[in-house]
């Protein structure tokens, strides 16, 4: 599922007479304070339930980053791209900490599980993701051959004992002799990895 478009702020910005402009410029910078040790410029008023700061233009609100992004550019936000924290300070406003980037670059540069797991370069049971053992999905997901293939064979292990014990009490239901049942479930395969 696509995110929602994202309301066009330029157009709302370029509407305004000069005095306007300077008192939204002078109501935009009183609400933050430049942090000298990170190089952030911090939004020290109301922000979202992502710490993302808010602003309001003509009765509606904005996420301040992009208000920055776009006073910095002098264009609206490209459509299909998001805005980036390059500090990973979602309160920051600071146009050179600010990139506009797709949601798939945004999304992998964070700490997302997504972009923890897109970085992992062997499975949890220390398999490589490399060559012939890397599978991957129509949807990017990756995954270890090995542990598919094992887990597959577990799998129809555990269905073929199902259908023995099925046909076993359907013969002993209807009084005849059931054929004996046969256990062949492998264990879990181990870790070739040192350090799984």
């Amino acid at each position: 599922m696509s995110p929602a478009p994202q309301r066009p702020i330029h157009p709302v910005i370029a509407a305004l007479t000069p005095a306007e402009h300077a008192a939204f410029l002078h109501r935009f910078h009183s609400k933050v304070q430049p942090n000298p040790d990170t190089g952030c410029h911090e939004w020290a008023a109301a922000a979202c339930h992502l710490g993302y700061g808010r602003f309001g233009i003509d009765n509606r609100t904005y996420l301040a980053h992009r208000v920055a992004w776009t006073l910095a550019h002098g264009k609206d936000i490209p459509d299909g791209l998001q805005i980036d924290h390059r500090c990973r300070n979602p309160r920051c406003v600071n146009p050179d900490h600010l990139d506009a980037v797709t949601a798939r670059d945004n999304t992998l540069a964070s700490n997302a599980p997504t972009a923890l797991n897109a970085a992992k370069f062997a499975c949890d049971r220390g398999h490589l993701l490399i060559g012939h053992n890397l599978m991957t999905g129509p949807t990017g997901k990756r995954r270890c051959r090995i542990c598919t293939n094992a887990n597959t064979r577990r799998y129809q292990a555990r269905r073929r004992l199902a259908a023995e014990v099925a046909a076993y009490n359907a013969a002993v239901a209807h009084g005849e002799t059931p054929a004996p049942i046969r256990i062949h479930i492998r264990q879990r395969e181990t870790s070739t990895h040192p350090n799984p």
